[in-house]
């Protein structure tokens, strides 16, 4: 499985991960331990959780906050070295978080990261990523608690997830001047159907040296095969949710509109051709974007993780790839909008014409 670095003084980790969102809840300690086995002998290594993966089942009976670091501290016995661990804090754990319950504030997150340590039976967690922005802890303060951990051992490296490009500027250009560790990476929601974060985001996150692992790859199953564009009349509008029920109202909305569907289509016949499930076209488009370091899977059992692995060794030809890419643009955001509007491409501004110096 081919390898990156996450940013120039991060760690090298697979380019493919093991994403948990459903560990402890819809996935049980047996086909965990199957789909762990079965990433690391494909040559993965990166297995992303966060400390509230589990909080969707409260009231159900099953689950709840944490699960998912439970089970992995289970099914990670004996197989500790040969894994790059990631965790999250930030979220409220609980639906009514009381003081330093949320956030990244320094005491919620030396708290939070012990927990976390508890759930997972390990000493360190590899990356401990700030799973949202916190807009009343000063980052200061946030960078502060996380450079403690490092100095103790209990993380390696600190991470992002959700950021906006300029928090991510701001922070990075802080923890330098403050010489505390580095931010090594911003995991986002990124995929075919949504592009937006190319409009500043990750141009942001390259400038800071921060590298981008993509969740989120097939948009929570929409780009998988499993939805057709409803025909008039069709009273069950393209099998709308998943059989799991993982998309949301507002997620459906996002993704079944008529660009949405365009793209289902566009990744349908690619796979068709190339005789490749539509799951792995997304997949190997996403690797091969430029825009992505790290993709994160979300297989629910061994077939699935079976087929998805198939993106390491799958290949796109340049004119799907870029066929894919046109069908898939993103809308841009203002200021891009303005500059594509306003700016002539063959303008300086674009690193084009050369204007001669005048005459005076």
């Amino acid at each position: 499985m081919d390898e990156c670095r996450l940013g120039p003084q991060g760690p090298t980790v697979s380019r493919l991960g093991l994403g948990t969102a459903q560990f402890g809840t819809r996935v049980d300690g047996t086909r965990a331990a199957r789909l762990l086995d079965r990433f690391l002998e494909a040559g993965g290594m990166l297995v992303d959780t966060a400390d509230i993966y589990g909080r969707e089942s409260i009231g159900s009976g099953q689950g709840g906050p944490g699960a998912s670091e439970r089970l992995i501290g289970e099914v990670l016995q004996g197989r500790r070295s040969r894994v790059f661990l990631a965790s999250k804090v930030g979220q409220a754990f609980r639906l009514e978080p009381g003081h330093d319950e949320v956030g990244l504030s320094p005491s919620r997150i030396r708290g939070a990261v012990d927990a976390s340590l508890r759930r997972l039976n390990t000493d360190w967690i590899d990356l401990y990523q700030c799973h949202l922005w916190d807009p009343y802890t000063p980052v200061e303060d946030t960078l502060g608690a996380l450079s403690d951990l490092v100095a103790d051992g209990k993380i390696r490296f600190i991470g992002v997830s959700n950021w906006d490009g300029w928090q991510v500027v701001d922070t990075a250009w802080k923890a330098s001047h403050l010489n505390r560790p580095p931010i090594v990476s911003n995991q986002l929601w990124y995929n075919l159907v949504d592009r937006r974060i190319e409009n500043s985001v990750i141009p942001a996150c390259r400038q800071a040296g921060v590298a981008i692992v993509a969740y989120g790859a097939l948009a929570q199953g929409f780009l998988a095969g499993r939805h057709h564009r409803p025909s008039r009349g069709d009273g069950d509008p393209g099998a709308r949710f998943s059989p799991e029920g993982l998309l949301s109202d507002r997620t459906w909305a996002g993704l079944a509109t008529p660009r949405g569907w365009s793209i289902v289509e566009a990744v349908a016949a690619v796979a068709d051709e190339l005789s490749l499930s539509p799951a792995v076209v997304a997949l190997r488009w996403l690797l091969d974007s430029g825009g992505a370091d790290v993709v994160l899977l979300g297989p629910g059992d061994d077939g699935q993780l079976a087929d998805l692995l198939g993106a390491t060794d799958a290949r796109l030809p340049l004119e799907a790839r870029q066929r894919l890419t046109k069908v898939s643009e993103p809308d841009a955001t203002y200021p891009r909008s303005f500059t594509e509007a306003y700016a002539r491409r063959e303008s300086p501004y674009f690193g084009g014409m050369v204007v001669a110096p005048r005459a005076d």
